[in-house]
């Protein structure tokens, strides 16, 4: 082998390896879209402060209009039965003693099984509460105490979901407007 057939040998498996590097980025890039749901319209969540608008609940535990106007936190994940993050955050979804942990779950009516020990759940959106809201992608997560969003985002990690449980607990998360007077909240 000459030293020009060496040099070309060396540059063709040089772009072999590049090219195979740039596929696996993309496939990271690919499989993270799916995993988050496959979703990627930018949303327009309820910024904090305010309203937190009510929810009824269709179907699974507590059926009726549900109202997030009373001092306890609560924090609402926004689910969908089809996408892999939403079942990873679901299996961490567990009753908190100081903070009402509730999935609103889209997807087909057997969700039972796919929702576990949650608060309450539904098996369909109905749009007006993913619009008012601002969900447009899963899993997404709502944080409201005393009727006022707290903190609205979507979700990348189980640790973004785990930071915010913690945030609301250690009572980190305040809306505008929001003044504690000896340890009651007041408006």
């Amino acid at each position: 082998m000459s030293g020009l057939e060496v040099l070309v040998f060396l540059v063709m498996w040089s772009v072999v390896i590049l090219l195979l590097g740039l596929l696996l980025v993309i496939y990271r890039q690919v499989d993270r879209a799916y995993r988050l749901g496959g979703r990627s319209v930018a949303q327009n969540l309820l910024p904090a402060g305010a309203p937190a608008p009510p929810i009824e609940v269709l179907a699974g535990r507590g059926e009726g209009v549900v109202k997030w106007d009373g001092p306890q936190p609560s924090v609402i994940a926004f689910l969908d039965t089809g996408c892999p993050s939403c079942r990873e955050l679901l299996a961490e979804l567990r009753p908190h003693p100081t903070i009402r942990i509730a999935a609103i779950v889209s997807g087909p009516a057997e969700s039972d099984e796919f929702v576990g020990e949650c608060e309450m759940h539904w098996a369909a959106h109905p749009p007006d509460v993913l619009q008012g809201y601002g969900i447009t992608q899963f899993p997404s997560v709502v944080a409201v105490a005393n009727g006022h969003v707290l903190l609205a985002t979507s979700l990348t990690s189980l640790e973004d979901y785990k930071d915010i449980v913690r945030r609301v607990e250690g009572g980190e998360l305040q809306y505008p407007g929001h003044q504690e007077v000896a340890g009651v909240a007041h408006d």
